[in-house]
């Protein structure tokens, strides 16, 4: 889907297709994403969404998410802003806001992301582009 289209949606996320566990974590809200409110436009050099103009190497860091008012997060902020649109995840969302959430949710957010190339092949999920995966981790 294009950015235009997902526009409409509360929540916006521009995510790295070519990694197999960013593409199956996208997946995985997909399913549980009952009433449509989170869009995912994948990476493909330059995108923009409300506005806002993304390249690959800060998606290649961390996923972003825009919001409806145009406000942009980032890394475990974006996650947490995509779960609170998901009615399986919402009764967490008063943990992910509790003092302290934000500083654990990131270095657990940037574990992952610099090791999704492990992730992916201990998962059996193979990067499309294995240079995308690793351009995570520095």
């Amino acid at each position: 889907m294009t950015a235009a289209a997902e526009s409409d949606r509360p929540v916006v996320a521009i995510y790295d297709s070519d990694c197999g566990f960013c593409t199956a974590a996208v997946d995985w809200v997909r399913r549980h994403d009952r009433h449509d409110r989170v869009g995912f436009v994948p990476i493909a050099g330059e995108v923009t969404i409300r506005g806002r103009s993304f390249h690959r190497p800060q998606i290649d860091e961390r996923m972003h998410a825009v919001d409806s008012q145009g406000r942009v997060h980032r890394g475990f902020k974006a996650w947490r802003r995509i779960a609170r649109e998901l009615p399986a995840v919402r009764p967490l969302w008063p943990l992910l806001m509790l003092p302290g959430a934000s500083i654990i949710g990131e270095r657990v957010y940037m574990l992952v992301a610099n090791n999704r190339t492990r992730i992916s092949r201990r998962l059996g999920m193979r990067c499309r582009i294995e240079a995308s995966c690793r351009a995570s981790r520095r």
